[in-house]
């Protein structure tokens, strides 16, 4: 081999290194582009994004950059539901084109699961009681079902709210309905303390 081709295999192994650094880079600014084109992820809309099959991130947009996307994080879970845990993600873009993203509308359709133990004698009021609970707290009922197990009776409402209420909307439907069930009389009428049957 001649030393004439060393000046050339250097710069092709340089430029090969230096694409290689860059390769993220260049790849979350073309995501930048793409997203940016998409109308829908923009400031304010909430996006779930499916990052690794262990990774998710749930999150408000707060802005579409060159490399990243900066995102509000959302609790996604039983403990923090919908609500906004006071931390900034940054996403690189790329991540935003190759994993797949669900995107919230303004208004969504959520459930909320409470256990009526068996025998109850005031069986014919939960999914009345259900139903005021979840009207009670400010949403709209979509539909209540029962469903039994062995020792207890499943009261599973289906209800509307708004995606940006930051609450926890569950524990308060939860709440309003012990709260309707603990008002009962201990007799079989069904009626609540201090109404008449």
């Amino acid at each position: 081999m001649s030393l004439n081709y060393l000046p050339v295999i250097g710069i092709i192994l340089a430029s090969t290194g230096i694409g290689l650094v860059f390769r993220d880079y260049l790849a979350s600014i073309l995501g930048g582009i793409i997203v940016k084109a998409n109308r829908r992820l923009v400031r304010g809309v909430r996006v779930k994004i499916l990052a690794q099959p262990n990774m998710v991130l749930k999150g408000d947009i707060i802005s579409v950059g060159l490399v990243r996307t900066s995102l509000h994080e959302v609790g996604d879970g039983e403990h923090l539901p919908s609500m906004r845990t006071g931390r900034t993600i940054k996403v690189p873009n790329s991540t935003l084109v190759n994993s797949p993203i669900v995107i919230y509308d303004g208004q969504i359709t959520d459930e909320v699961v409470a256990f009526e133990p068996l025998p109850s004698r005031r069986i014919a009021t939960v999914e009345d009681d259900m139903r005021e609970a979840i009207m009670d707290t400010g949403h709209e009922v979509v539909a209540i079902g029962l469903y039994q197990r062995e020792s207890n009776l499943i009261v599973h409402g289906i209800y509307r709210e708004q995606t940006k209420s930051l609450g926890d909307s569950r524990s308060r439907i939860i709440k309003a309905y012990l709260l309707k069930r603990s008002s009962y009389t201990d007799d079989d009428t069904g009626t609540r303390k201090g109404e008449t049957a």
